[in-house]
């Protein structure tokens, strides 16, 4: 198994956008919507709702180690995981799959800027959005949102410091 990079650490507790990092999608941002993970444009001064739906509270890592998990600011308790591919977002059931789902690993922006989550549980998988929606993705694969030749911008994200009313 080969080293893993890291990336710029996100301490636990601190509030943050993450905004994509891919050409013409720069303004849109990783939210939830309906339960799913999905990319919507924002910023400041757009409605107060979308900003919180797209507001994450980086947490230690549900399965533990050196990893992270992203709590809704305004769904408490309610965490990204991975679901059959896609991210979406459910309350925390304190399982095991749920921690390994909801975990993962802060590395260097598989572009060369910001940073990649990489699935603790599928190591090989990266957050990554693909028309409009948001899944775990290895580069390349039979799945649609796995086999684009932008994969390393798609899996890459800014980490912001959250918007204030």
């Amino acid at each position: 198994m080969s080293e893993r990079a890291t990336g710029p650490s996100i301490p636990p507790g601190t509030e943050i956008v993450l905004r994509a990092t891919t050409p013409g999608c720069t303004t849109d941002c990783l939210r939830h919507r309906e339960g799913r993970a999905v990319l919507s444009p924002l910023t400041r001064d757009s409605a107060p709702l979308d900003r919180s739906d797209a507001t994450w509270v980086v947490r230690r890592g549900l399965a533990g180690g050196p990893t992270s998990s992203l709590e809704s600011r305004n769904f408490p308790g309610h965490f990204l995981r991975h679901r059959g591919g896609r991210l979406v977002l459910d309350r925390n059931d304190g399982g095991a799959l749920f921690a390994q789902d909801a975990s993962f690993s802060v590395e260097a922006g598989r572009s060369g800027q910001g940073v990649s989550l990489a699935s603790v549980n599928f190591p090989d998988h990266f957050v990554r959005h693909f028309a409009g929606e948001v899944f775990i993705a290895g580069d390349g694969g039979p799945e649609p949102w796995a086999a684009r030749p932008s994969w390393a911008d798609d899996v890459t994200w800014l980490a912001q410091p959250a918007w204030r009313a």
